[in-house]
């Protein structure tokens, strides 16, 4: 089976859902199986191609390359891992997803396809209101051996880490509050954020100099030295469709550098078992005490990190996952 994946952008998402896959699928099962990753397709790329995964795709004049697939004998799949639905007003960058021109020809393409493919069942149930066509759910997994570095944490500070992409800038509010009481109460507790929150996002971390650091959005081969300083990663989501559909993949992130974690009470982190391997909260109040008390208590988050740490290498590491999607594209072809 030859399948070509096409990444309609070279963000984290192409990596974890497509660069993963071709990696694993090629070093285990070449030449039976095969996946090729590009962002361009020419009618010589479609040779012995079979099946053809468009990824996040939403450009009008991909619907000639889709013909190229039907004239050249090729299925069809259209991978989601966002809810480009229910886009809140804000949600910078995918904001223009909520422009009519986008959402028509995202809505044409799922229509178009022979299969649609997504991260998570809530983000399936709202996909199969816009097509016809199959929905498959194939979850995010973590390339692990990308994370096998130890940690390298100080004994001097405790760091509070939050990835955050642009999606992320509203669930700000959820957590600047119980930062800045951290903060106040703790002169040990250092706060790294990388992405796109930052200072003016949340004004009130202002006055902490030396303490707080904005790092810039970095490639995602960069990422595991950075989380690797983590001791405590966080996840605040506010509660609405776009992140109802979202998964859990930043708590895999923060338990591959055995972080503790402490995330939202939401479906995306459903995989969260609550004082087990990281806390699920609700209310400002209940994420300064869970944060409170990991950086009281070394032990829990040691005890914490390593649970999820078990927990990534048993159920999400993507050498066992690999064979969903093998499964999905042979339902395609057949």
């Amino acid at each position: 089976m030859y399948v070509k994946w096409l990444m309609c952008d070279r963000h984290a998402c192409g990596f974890i859902r497509g660069e993963a896959l071709a990696r694993e699928v090629n070093k285990r099962f070449a030449p039976k199986h095969r996946v090729d990753v590009t962002s361009t397709v020419s009618l010589s790329d479609l040779y012995r191609t079979q099946v053809v995964v468009f990824q996040r795709f939403h450009q009008p004049d991909i619907f000639a390359w889709l013909r190229d697939c039907a004239r050249n004998g090729a299925r069809t799949v259209y991978d989601l891992d966002d809810d480009f639905f229910n886009v809140p007003e804000g949600y910078e960058p995918v904001l223009f997803y909520n422009k009519p021109k986008v959402r028509k020809v995202i809505e044409k393409f799922l229509q178009s396809v022979d299969l649609v493919t997504v991260s998570t069942a809530p983000l399936a149930r709202e996909v199969a209101k816009h097509t016809e066509r199959p929905v498959h759910v194939v979850g995010n997994a973590l390339e692990l051996k990308a994370w096998s570095k130890p940690p390298r944490r100080s004994p001097r500070e405790v760091v509070v880490g939050w990835m955050a992409s642009g999606s992320h800038v509203l669930d700000a509010p959820l957590v600047q509050g119980a930062l800045e009481r951290l903060l106040d109460a703790h002169p040990c507790v250092k706060v790294v954020t990388v992405g796109l929150v930052d200072q003016k996002v949340m004004p009130n971390l202002k006055r902490f100099k030396g303490r707080v650091d904005h790092l810039p959005w970095i490639p995602i081969h960069q990422l595991p030295h950075i989380m690797s300083t983590f001791d405590i990663g966080i996840s605040p989501l506010q509660n609405n469709p776009f992140n109802d559909s979202k998964s859990g993949i930043k708590a895999l992130q923060y338990w591959a550098s055995q972080s503790a974690v402490v995330v939202s009470r939401s479906p995306a982190y459903g995989l969260v078992e609550d004082g087990v391997d990281g806390f699920l909260v609700d209310t400002p109040d209940e994420w300064f005490e869970r944060l409170d008390r990991l950086v009281k208590d070394s032990a829990l988050r040691e005890s914490m990190g390593l649970e999820g740490r078990k927990k990534l290498v048993r159920q999400y590491d993507f050498k066992n996952c690999v064979l969903d999607w093998l499964s999905v594209f042979e339902r395609v072809l057949n």
